[in-house]
Formats: structure tokens, C-alpha cells, sequence
């Protein structure tokens, strides 16, 4: 990060372990470009839970060790779907903790896998969900590429975000 100049570090923030190692490791780091980001449930098969995948974990974290919290829609759908919550309440809640970014896909909204669709494949209310957040937040489209020699998905997902927006 230093050697790229980065002004953000996303973090993960772990699978079948503790908040409050999360926590500690963390605060350790105590670099303040440090943003964690919401996880899943679940993962491998819905053996291993993830930490991060409730917005009282993202809380304790943020407080605990003083680091930045960024939202992943598709994360977030995905961990309420697991737990037999409202996926938009869900989303609400995340949103009450500020993230100063946005992590955005589609994927199957009554879904438990995040698939990191393009944004014109899959069925989350997409138009919904952006206007629930703020005005002049980060939003980075976090969508699986079918090329590593185009940038077509990524102009296809920008002409769609564009589209979402407008109408």
C-alpha cells in the first residue's frame, strides 16, 4: 500500500474466527487508510461463518479499533438471505454505520452466494438500493470480468449504472 500510494486499504476481516482477534489485529496495524468490508454469512459449502457479516460486527470493529468501513451490497443481500432477514433492512442497518465506500454488483436477491454479477444480470432492485445511499459516496462496481483483453463488461456496467441513475 505505502509503495502504491494507496488512500484506502479494504480488509477483510475473516472466516471461522473471532471479532475481538479481528479487533486486536487491527488496531495493531493502526493504519488509518484501513476500511474493512462486510462479508457473507456463510461460505464453503455453509460450513465456515464469516466475520464482518452483521452490521453489529462491522460496529464493534469500527469502535474497537478506529477503522473505516466499506459496504458491499451484494455481501450484505447474501449474509440477510442466510439469516432469514429483509435484505433492504439489512442494507439500512449497514448504512446507519457510514461507510465511506461502496462496493456494488448484482446476484441473485433472494439468494446465498454473491456472485459479483454484472450490473444488467441479476435481479436486485438496484434503482432501490442507490437511492438509499448517500449523495457523493465512493460507489466501485465489483463485478467478475469475462475478458482480461476488453474492457467491455466494465463499459456494459457503466452504461447500465448510468441508466439506473437516470431513470
Amino acid at each position: 500500500a505505502d509503495a502504491l500510494q494507496a488512500k484506502t486499504i479494504i480488509v477483510h476481516t475473516g472466516i471461522d474466527g473471532h471479532v475481538q482477534d479481528t479487533c486486536r489485529k487491527l488496531k495493531l496495524l493502526n493504519d488509518p487508510r484501513i476500511v474493512i468490508e462486510n462479508k457473507p454469512y456463510d461460505v464453503l459449502n455453509r460450513t465456515l461463518i464469516c466475520v464482518g457479516h452483521s452490521p453489529e460486527e462491522i460496529e464493534r470493529i469500527k469502535l474497537e479499533s478506529g477503522v473505516g468501513f466499506c459496504l458491499d451490497i451484494g455481501h450484505a443481500i447474501v449474509s440477510a438471505n442466510a439469516q432469514g432477514k429483509e435484505p433492504i433492512d439489512h442494507l439500512k442497518r449497514f448504512l446507519a454505520l457510514k461507510p465511506s465506500l461502496i462496493h456494488l454488483s448484482n446476484g441473485t436477491y433472494q439468494g446465498l452466494e454473491d456472485s459479483h454479477a454484472n450490473l444488467d444480470q441479476g435481479d436486485f432492485p438496484l434503482k432501490e438500493i442507490l437511492k438509499l445511499l448517500p449523495r457523493n459516496i465512493k460507489i466501485t462496481i465489483e463485478t467478475i470480468k469475462a475478458s482480461d483483453k476488453d474492457l467491455n463488461d466494465f463499459k456494459a456496467d457503466i452504461e447500465c449504472f448510468k441508466n439506473i441513475v437516470q431513470s
